[in-house]
């Protein structure tokens, strides 16, 4: 019985060895983190710049590398990723809910995509590139069994322990346009993202979270509750979403002194939310990313659909002039 159960010892060390090396932080990860209304990579203060990555988890490890490279060599410091994506048949019709998000329907965590997120994250670091990770709950269905409120939570608290003490790259958006998607009842929103927040933190203290949103009297409930790491606003879509950008940092500024993170700034189309052609003007790019910087924001997201499908393309293959344009010169 002695050499069978050395046996097993050393078969059991060997496979938590395995384990411990594929959930490690590659070496040449970059540090996200916060000072006072800056972020910082490494500890220095710096502007970022983000783009739309949304469809990470189904992308294959070529296109992840062609995308990577193309981001990195536009200066790009970071992608926004989904933990529950939809299945995107069209650009317009994300709605059909994906076997394959993060979470199941109970809040649990499906192993293959807790090992491919391990794999989208260590090849962002190896590239230098930055992770907004985005959780959603209302995009996760299994027949008619929607993901809970409880479920969500207990798969929050299982991502953290995940990635606890590792993918110092990495920050999470609790939920994505929460006002729309809510947090428990609309007078309980502010509240419940403080305390989840508080929560994370225990586990995972480095770990910076917000959570997106496009109302102002939510970031004035959260600041007055002792607020999130940053504020992710999604100013509105409107015509001319380009011209307001000064404005929507200033207005944000005088609520918190916390970095203001634009998060999904860009129109998608020119006619009007969901109507109309997509807004490809590289100048309505340059000139909102331009008035971030100068109003004092602390990040700028490149929004754009082209990062909803990546399962057969690449984002780098589906680029309009205009986008193409922008990431040459911004």
């Amino acid at each position: 019985m002695r050499p069978m159960r050395s046996a097993l010892l050393a078969v059991a060390l060997a496979a938590s060895t395995l384990t411990a090396r594929s959930v490690s932080s590659p070496p040449d990860a970059p540090a996200l983190g916060v000072s006072g209304d800056k972020l910082t990579v490494d500890g220095q203060p710096r502007f970022l710049l983000f783009v739309s990555y949304f469809d990470a988890l189904d992308a294959s490890d070529p296109v992840l590398d062609e995308d990577f490279h193309t981001f990195t060599t536009a200066g790009l410091d970071g992608v926004r990723i989904f933990a529950n994506w939809w299945d995107c048949t069209t650009m317009d019709a994300c709605t059909q809910p994906s076997p394959r998000t993060l979470m199941d329907a109970s809040g649990a965590l499906r192993p293959a995509q807790v090992e491919r997120l391990r794999r989208v994250l260590a090849r962002a670091a190896s590239h230098r590139l930055l992770v907004d990770l985005t959780f959603t709950r209302e995009t996760v269905r299994e027949g008619d069994r929607k993901l809970d409120a409880a479920g969500y939570e207990l798969g929050l608290l299982a991502v953290t322990r995940e990635l606890t003490g590792k993918a110092p790259h990495v920050l999470f958006d609790l939920q994505n346009e929460v006002e729309i998607h809510g947090f428990g009842a609309s007078t309980e929103t502010a509240g419940n993202l403080v305390r989840l927040r508080a929560d994370l933190k225990e586990r995972d203290p480095s770990r910076l979270i917000v959570a997106s949103t496009g109302s102002v009297d939510l970031v004035r409930q959260l600041d007055a509750r002792g607020g999130l790491d940053a504020i992710a606003f999604h100013d509105p879509r409107v015509r001319d979403w380009w011209t307001r950008t000064a404005g929507v940092v200033g207005e944000l500024k005088t609520i918190s002194k916390r970095p203001i993170y634009l998060q999904e700034p860009t129109a998608y189309q020119q006619a009007g939310a969901r109507a109309g052609r997509d807004d490809t003007d590289v100048e309505h790019f340059r000139s909102a990313l331009r008035a971030a910087r100068e109003a004092g924001a602390a990040a700028w997201l490149f929004h754009t659909r082209k990062g909803f499908r990546l399962d057969d393309r690449s984002f780098t293959s589906q680029q309009e002039p205009g986008e193409r344009e922008f990431l040459r010169a911004h």
